[in-house]
């Protein structure tokens, strides 16, 4: 599985941008981003006061703190951060419409943003501030620019999604297989991705942060899959 997501904090601005103006569609839609929108809003304001973000940017707040931040901050986040984003895109993923999550994995680009604004529009209150809090310590990392964390090998890659693949039942192992190789239904995919980004989740934290560092900077498993 390969993730694009270099430009996240780009999505999770969009969103606020919307939910604070007012511009967002439907009910459903308007609670999870206006939740996110408000929640990042006041997480905005504390994090700008902080000594370290100020000295770093001074005078940013609000989307600019984002801007300050970069494409590329979600490489700085440490082990423990990129284990709640894993649970965090199962969770929403699990949520969403079959064929909005089955994006995060098929699609690169344009595509993966507009599944993951929708994947935050479509998000519950308490999804919505868990995103909020995710993409705040995002942020802090992208202006802080820690040193980077261990980045797991394509082997380790590997052999992480294969001990996933292989603890669920033969019929859960076939759905993994045709989600994997995008041959599958909407649900399909959808299948694959919750079921490894909470394997990786789940993984211990020293496993699975690198694991899910290597998959943002784009090292793939070998594939096929375990078979039934």
């Amino acid at each position: 599985m390969e993730m694009r997501v270099r430009s996240i904090l780009y999505c999770a601005g969009f969103v606020v941008a919307v939910s604070v103006s007012g511009s967002v569609a439907t009910a459903q839609q308007s609670n999870g981003a206006l939740v996110f929108g408000r929640s990042m809003e006041k997480r905005f304001v504390g994090l700008a006061k902080e000594p370290a973000i100020a000295a770093r940017a001074p005078g940013k707040t609000g989307l600019a703190l984002m801007a300050a931040a970069g494409d590329s901050a979600v490489y700085f986040i440490d082990d423990a951060a990129l284990r709640d984003l894993g649970d965090l895109f199962a969770a929403s993923g699990s949520r969403a419409p079959a064929d909005v999550c089955a994006q995060l994995y098929l699609s690169g680009g344009d595509g993966f943003q507009k599944a993951f604004v929708s994947l935050l529009t479509v998000s519950d209150s308490a999804l919505a501030d868990r995103w909020a809090d995710l993409m705040t310590r995002v942020t802090r990392a992208g202006i802080l620019r820690p040193p980077f964390g261990r980045i797991a090998s394509s082997d380790e890659v590997t052999l992480a999604i294969q001990s996933i693949v292989g603890g669920q039942s033969s019929a859960d192992r076939a759905r993994l297989r045709r989600g994997a190789s995008k041959a599958g239904s909407p649900d399909d995919v959808c299948f694959f991705t919750v079921t490894t980004f909470r394997g990786i989740a789940h993984l211990p934290l020293d496993r699975g942060g690198p694991v899910m560092r290597a998959m943002l900077r784009g090292v793939k498993p070998r594939l096929p899959l375990p078979s039934a």
